[in-house]
């Protein structure tokens, strides 16, 4: 079967959430108590909100659907956000109300978010303004190439009964050709299950991250993944299929 990849609507949301949550599961601590009661109508909706929030309020991450090209069914899910103009501020991670359970569960949240983004940030602020970040074209200026370009791989998912058809190397390509037109260096955060799949696509281990909200949640698991970058210009190693996305 063919597959294409197109932007997402705002009235895919409703069917991509519980699809992708389910894809994900419940193993990481992390995943299940940034996304509460994931695998419930009632948090799903609240997820919807989220997303679409998210979605509206940031033209700068690109949502994507792997969509098969007889049916139109969206067998698979993908964010990624370009940082191309300035650094964004770096943020605790919020909902609207109703979200978490109760402010303690949030300020959790907050904690293990800030430990899983400790390694991009850093990232962002060594290839800030005005230094010329490595992932910049050699071939430019240094005084004409001042912008920092950076490509972030935010959330992946192909839904259950479509996994193993290579549809998240066709999401995963589609973000890298994107990052190579704009010579941007990319990072993702990524499971030890799915590394595979990026360090084919030019991704390499930066760092093993074991997310740790501090000695006062000691008693919370702990997720370990891997921080990835991929060099300007990494390699995409087979044809991707796509319908036309700016």
């Amino acid at each position: 079967m063919a597959y294409r990849v197109e932007l997402v609507e705002s009235s895919d949301l409703d069917y991509i959430v519980p699809r992708t949550f389910e894809a994900m599961g419940n193993d990481y601590e992390f995943m299940n108590v940034m996304w509460p009661r994931h695998n419930t109508p009632d948090g799903q909706r609240k997820i919807v909100s989220r997303f679409l929030a998210g979605k509206n309020a940031a033209p700068y991450t690109k949502w994507i659907k792997a969509v098969a090209v007889d049916s139109g069914e969206i067998v698979g899910f993908a964010m990624c956000t370009v940082i191309d103009k300035k650094k964004p501020p770096e943020v605790d991670v919020d909902g609207p109300p109703g979200t978490w359970a109760d402010e303690e569960e949030k300020k959790y949240c907050q904690a293990l978010y800030k430990s899983l983004l400790a390694p991009r940030r850093k990232a962002i602020r060594e290839n800030d303004l005005p230094i010329m970040c490595k992932c910049d074209s050699e071939a430019k200026s240094r005084r004409a190439s001042q912008m920092l370009t950076y490509a972030v791989i935010n959330m992946m998912g192909v839904f259950v009964e479509h996994q193993r058809k290579g549809i998240g190397k066709l999401l995963l390509d589609w973000g890298l050709r994107l990052a190579d037109e704009l010579q941007a260096l990319c990072t993702l955060e990524g499971t030890l299950i799915g590394q595979n799949l990026y360090r084919k696509g030019g991704f390499a281990v930066e760092q093993d991250i074991i997310i740790d909200a501090g000695e006062e949640y000691a008693d919370r698991p702990k997720d370990h993944v891997l921080f990835m970058v991929r060099p300007r210009g990494g390699p995409i190693s087979t044809e991707i299929q796509t319908s036309s996305i700016p």
